[in-house]
């Protein structure tokens, strides 16, 4: 059995538990997922994704005890409990360190050894050769439902753009809001694109392209920000979501969102970095 304790935002959870889910497949495994609500991803499994058949879900929580102290004791001791079943425990850390080194198969080696093994990670569990492996992830109707007007606008031309602002200052310094302005307008001059579906998480760089490019800009309308919430974390997968339906995305350094939205939906990935000259 694998246990998984997937942690950070929505995208590094899918990360995991995508990857997670192909080795227990490969070594024949149940996976067990502890899904925690949080100030990072603030909704249970089942309001985001359909409950997948042949993965078990246990809902728990990282928030403190003054807010939810009957759910984060039993947390707290569920954790502990299969911690202590399990002959191996990796954090995440050392999931990362492995990761970095290209020493995942490492990871699959005590998989392959061992009856039980505890998972903490925000990252890839197993390098990703084939995106295939995330067709595991699947939206629930409710994310599907408040997806459909946006997802009803984007056609073989619309390219997607991500442009991550305010808590992540890599993708701030080096994606700056002026190297997708000069994409844009270069994709829309070309007649390459007619539409570009704009996801961010300010509020000021979505009036900024909208102001500069019009009607061409799509963007979910009444969009929720925040991730403490049900509604904020949906509003934030049907982005994703809409970016895997693109023709291709042009998204911000250092951020898994878009990455993510490139897997699921199979469409190539340019990041937007001053740094390099990756576009």
């Amino acid at each position: 059995m694998i246990i998984l304790e997937p942690c950070a935002g929505l995208g590094n959870r899918i990360l995991a538990t995508a990857t997670a889910y192909d080795l227990a497949r490969k070594y024949g495994h149940k996976l067990t997922v502890l899904w925690s609500t949080d100030g990072a991803v603030g909704a249970p499994y089942e309001a985001v994704f359909e409950p997948p058949e042949n993965i078990k879900i246990i809902p728990t929580t990282n928030l403190g005890y003054h807010s939810k102290p009957f759910l984060r004791g039993k947390s707290d001791l569920l954790r502990l409990y299969y911690r202590k079943k399990c002959g191996i425990f990796l954090d995440r850390d050392e999931i990362n360190q492995k990761r970095m080194t290209k020493r995942q198969d490492e990871i699959e080696q005590m998989i392959s050894e061992y009856k039980y093994v505890y998972l903490k990670s925000w990252c890839e569990i197993e390098p990703i050769h084939n995106t295939d492996l995330f067709a595991v992830i699947k939206p629930s109707g409710e994310v599907l439902k408040l997806g459909k007007p946006v997802f009803d606008r984007i056609g073989e031309n619309t390219f997607g753009m991500h442009i991550r602002r305010t808590d992540h200052e890599e993708a701030i310094k080096r994606s700056p809001l002026e190297l997708f302005v000069r994409k844009a307008a270069e994709i829309l001059e070309s007649d390459a694109a007619n539409t570009i579906f704009l996801a961010t998480d300010d509020l000021e760089v979505e009036k900024e392209m909208k102001g500069r490019f019009q009607e061409k800009i799509i963007c979910q309308k009444e969009k929720i920000m925040d991730r403490n919430s049900v509604a904020g974390i949906r509003s934030g997968f049907v982005d994703m979501l809409a970016l895997s339906k693109c023709r291709e995305i042009y998204g911000s350094y250092g951020s898994t969102f878009s990455l993510i939205a490139s897997y699921l939906g199979g469409n190539d990935l340019y990041v937007m970095d001053q740094l390099q000259e990756t576009v």
